[in-house]
């Protein structure tokens, strides 16, 4: 189980997330769709550790991986 709750990111003072939550269960497969520059990529690299959230928890298999 992944699960993102309340992520926020900026860069450069500029909101790139706000109040993101995201809940996905093993054995699903799900797509994350979106404009360009709606912060899909920065939620997927938050969601792998690449990135910090400024505010947020990360969880994979009830395992705390980040707290922003």
């Amino acid at each position: 189980m992944l699960l993102c709750e309340g992520i926020e990111m900026s860069f450069g003072g500029v909101p790139v997330l706000k109040g993101v939550h995201l809940h996905l269960q093993p054995g699903t497969v799900t797509a994350l769709a979106g404009e360009n520059g709606a912060g899909k990529s920065t939620l997927m690299k938050i969601a792998s550790g690449q990135y910090r959230p400024d505010a947020g928890v990360v969880q994979v298999r009830g395992e705390v991986l980040t707290v922003g």
